[in-house]
């Protein structure tokens, strides 16, 4: 068995140390003394108490957010929902102005149009008034002429106009101008439609033209019917009619006037 010698340390060997000294029993700690001056922590009841109130202002606090929240989406969508309808309602708007505007410039343009054309149209209608009076002018010396130079027109006339009564018009008279009707009576002398036909004189005819009257039948081939109808003929501007003025209208007329009751 060996016996170590305990080491010693001489002074000029240490550099530095700390003295240390036994504690005194009878002093408290500083851990201790720290320890009895910590405040006693909270009991059950208030944490409980802690725990409620910080729900209730954490519910409040969340409460506030989402109303917030809400109202912003809410605003938002307010906005945008106002913005659509406007906007529908301002382009309905729109347009039914522009179609009020559109009318009324078309109205105005109408009445501009009308102004202009008035004149137009007043002239047209006095150079048709006078080729019409132009017409039956001519048309009254032609035919008076044709009855001077061949006086067997008028016979041609009354024939035809005969022609269309209904076959079973017995009695048949005849109003002719006293000149046409003096001529008549000359050509028609021993003849069975001097038998048939009665002259009767009327001097408010014009040469050249005749009424034939027979039962419940009446023909109007006087002459101012004649040119009547032809006057209404030129301003009504037919097209395609290539009729002779006097015949054609004789034709027409007698077509359309069968009836009525004539008194002489």
């Amino acid at each position: 068995m060996t016996t170590s010698t305990p080491k010693i340390i001489r002074g000029d060997e240490i550099e530095g140390f700390d003295r240390w000294e036994l504690p005194l029993v009878d002093e408290p700690s500083p851990a201790a003394t720290e320890a009895a001056a910590a405040p006693p922590g909270p009991t059950v009841r208030e944490l409980e108490e802690l725990q409620q109130v910080a729900y209730e202002e954490g519910f409040a606090a969340g409460r506030a957010a989402g109303f917030e929240q809400g109202r912003e989406e809410g605003r938002a969508e307010g906005r945008k929902e106002g913005h659509a309808e406007g906007y529908a309602q301002g382009r309905e708007e729109g347009f039914a102005a522009g179609e009020r505007e559109a009318r009324e410039l078309v109205e105005r343009m109408r009445r501009i149009l009308d102004a202009l054309a008035a004149p137009a149209r007043q002239l047209d209608d006095e150079v048709e008034q006078a080729l019409s009076r132009l017409a039956m002018t001519l048309a009254r010396q032609i035919i008076h002429h044709e009855l001077t130079v061949q006086p067997a027109e008028i016979l041609t006339l009354v024939r035809r106009t005969v022609a269309m009564l209904p076959l079973a018009e017995r009695e048949v008279r005849i109003h002719l101008h006293p000149d046409d009707a003096s001529f008549l009576r000359q050509a028609l002398a021993g003849s069975d439609e001097a038998a048939s036909w009665r002259l009767v004189e009327d001097a408010s005819l014009a040469r050249g033209g005749c009424r034939v009257v027979s039962g419940s039948s009446r023909i109007d081939a006087s002459l101012e019917h004649r040119l009547a109808l032809l006057a209404e003929q030129l301003l009504s501007a037919r097209s395609g009619e290539d009729e002779d003025a006097a015949d054609a209208v004789v034709d027409d007329e007698a077509a359309g006037e069968t009836d009525g009751e004539v008194a002489e």
